[in-house]
C-alpha cells in the first residue's frame, strides 16, 4: 500500500491505483473529501444477464426505455440480480414518465412507483410503501459488478454525486467576487464600477425589505400555491405539492430544479412580493410589451445537488439573482474565456457537464489562473452576472428559493445588438420599430451596427 496526498487528508490506494498513468492518477485525486463505500453490491454480470452481458448497462436501459412496457421491465426485474439492478434504476422510469406521459405525472415516493400508479390509480399507499421498500437503492451500497471496470466507474460516479457531503462546497470556495452594500452603492456607482465594465458583484442589503423574505417559506408556499403547477428541468410540469413531496424522497444526483418562467401568470401574486431592485431598473425589451417580450423573469426553486451548468444567458443580456432562502456556489468566466470542459459548439446550457460532474472532473485539474471567479451566494444577497459571461449554479441547502430577471440596458446595448443580428426573428422587428421613438441614440447605434454586418465588419 502506498499514500497520495489530498487538500484535507491522506488516503491508502492499492497497487491496482499505483498502475495507474501520471495523468489518469491526477483525476482520481479529486479536489472534494472522496469517500469509500462501506459496503459493496457485487453483481455477477455474464451470468446473470447472459447474451446480453456483451451489452453496455447504458445501452440495456435505453432498449428497454425504446421497445419495453412497464409491466414487462417489472416482470424483467425478477430474472437475477443485475437485471433487477438495470431495471430498477430510477432513471430508465423517470425517462418513461417524461417520453411517454409528457411530463404530467404526479410524483409517488420515486420514478418507478409514478409510473405503476399512473396506470393503477388504485394502488393504496401502503402497496407503494411496498414496492418502495424492494426497490428503492441502499445508497449506502456502492455498485459494483464482477468483471466490468469500465461500467463500475460510471455508477460509482453516479453512486458519488449522490452521496457527496456538500459542506466542503461551501466552506472551501475562494470567495473572490466583490460584496457591496446597498447602504453605501449607488446606483450610479454600481453602472461605473461594475455594469459598464462588465463585471460581476454581490450587492447586500438590497432585498430584505421584499415581502418574498418572509412569504417564500415552504409552509406559506404550499399553503399559498400548492395546487398550481410549475414547469421544472426535464420537461416535467408538477403541481408545487407534488415538487416538494418529490424533494423529499429522491435520491438523484442531478435533481429535478423548479425553473418557472409563467410563475408570475399562475401565481399573480408572487410577482407582487418583490420589487427590481434599483441598480437594474432599466429595461428596454419592455418597449415591446409584457406579451411581446422575450421569456426574462424566473422563480427558482431546487434542493441540494440541484443546479444550472455553464451557459450564457440570451439575446445578450445581463441577469440578476436575489437568494430568498438558502444557498448557491456560483462559477463564472468572463466572454473572452471558454470554460474548460465545455465543447466548443456548447453555448446551450443543456449540452454542457452538469455543476457537481464538472467540479469534480473538471476542476480539480486547473491551474489556479484556470479557474473561475466563485462565491457562495446567501440568503439576502442579490448578484449581477454582466451580459455575455458563462455562469454556472450549485445549490448547497435543503431547499433554496430564489427569482432572477435578465435585463438589456445601455450598459450591455452593444452585446444585445449583436445577438439580436444574429436572430433577426420578429423580436427583433418588433424591438427596432419600438426603440426609433424610445431612444433615437440607441436606434442610430443598432442601425449602424446593421450597416456594418451587411458590410461583413460585424462577427
Amino acid at each position: 500500500m502506498s499514500y497520495w496526498s489530498h487538500p484535507n487528508k491522506l488516503y491508502q490506494t492499492s497497487t491496482k491505483e499505483q498502475q495507474l498513468t501520471q495523468n489518469e492518477s491526477q483525476k482520481q485525486i479529486l479536489y472534494f473529501p472522496f469517500k469509500f463505500p462501506s459496503k459493496v453490491l457485487v453483481l455477477d454480470r455474464i451470468n446473470g444477464l447472459g447474451s446480453f452481458s456483451v451489452f453496455d448497462i447504458r445501452d440495456l436501459r435505453e432498449f428497454l426505455d425504446d421497445y419495453f412496457t412497464p409491466g414487462s421491465i417489472c416482470n424483467l426485474a425478477c430474472c437475477s440480480r443485475i437485471w433487477k439492478f438495470i431495471c430498477d434504476d430510477d432513471s430508465l422510469w423517470r425517462r418513461f414518465a417524461r417520453r411517454k406521459y409528457k411530463g404530467d405525472i404526479d410524483f409517488k415516493y420515486t420514478w418507478k412507483i409514478s409510473v405503476i400508479h399512473w396506470h393503477n390509480k388504485s394502488i393504496l399507499k401502503d402497496k407503494c410503501l411496498s414496492i418502495l421498500s424492494s426497490s428503492a437503492p441502499d445508497m449506502s451500497y456502492c455498485p459494483y459488478w464482477i468483471g466490468m471496470d469500465k461500467e463500475l466507474i460510471k455508477s460509482y460516479r453516479q453512486w458519488y454525486r449522490t452521496v457527496i457531503n456538500l459542506e466542503h462546497f461551501k466552506n472551501n470556495c475562494p470567495e473572490n467576487i466583490a460584496r457591496r452594500s446597498a447602504k453605501e452603492l449607488t446606483p450610479e456607482k454600481f453602472i461605473e464600477e461594475f455594469e459598464k465594465p462588465g463585471i460581476p458583484v454581490i450587492i447586500t442589503d438590497a432585498i430584505d425589505h421584499w415581502p418574498a423574505m418572509k412569504k417564500w417559506t415552504p409552509d406559506q408556499l404550499l399553503k399559498k400555491y400548492g395546487d398550481i403547477k410549475f414547469r421544472t428541468g426535464g420537461g416535467f410540469k408538477m403541481s408545487l405539492s407534488n415538487y416538494f413531496q418529490y424533494l423529499e424522497t429522491q435520491t438523484e444526483p442531478v435533481p429535478l430544479y423548479l425553473f418557472d418562467q409563467n410563475f408570475a401568470y399562475n401565481a399573480k401574486e408572487m410577482s407582487t412580493d418583490y420589487q427590481v431592485p434599483v441598480y437594474f431598473s432599466e429595461d428596454l425589451f419592455k418597449i415591446v410589451g409584457e406579451d411581446d417580450r422575450p421569456p426574462y423573469r424566473w422563480i427558482l426553486i431546487g434542493p441540494s445537488r440541484s443546479g444550472a451548468p455553464f451557459h450564457t444567458d440570451p439575446r445578450g443580456t445581463s441577469a440578476w439573482n436575489a437568494v430568498i432562502q438558502g444557498s448557491k456556489r456560483w462559477a463564472l468566466y468572463p466572454p473572452t474565456v471558454h470554460p474548460p470542459g465545455v465543447g466548443p459548439d456548447d453555448s446551450e446550457y443543456y449540452n454542457a457537464p452538469s455543476p457537481i460532474k464538472w467540479y469534480l472532473e473538471h476542476y480539480p485539474c486547473l491551474t489556479p489562473d484556470a479557474r473561475p471567479l466563485e462565491c457562495i451566494h446567501k440568503e439576502g444577497e442579490v448578484l449581477f452576472i454582466p451580459s455575455g459571461w458563462w455562469h454556472m449554479v450549485y445549490n448547497l441547502d435543503d431547499l433554496t428559493v430564489a427569482v432572477t430577471h435578465n435585463f438589456a440596458s445601455t450598459s450591455n446595448f452593444s452585446r444585445v445588438a449583436q445577438d439580436l443580428l444574429k436572430e433577426k426573428d420578429d423580436f427583433y422587428k418588433d424591438f427596432k420599430l419600438e426603440l426609433k421613438s424610445y431612444s433615437p441614440s440607441l436606434y442610430r447605434y443598432f442601425r449602424n451596427m446593421e450597416e456594418q454586418e451587411k458590410d461583413g465588419k460585424v462577427q
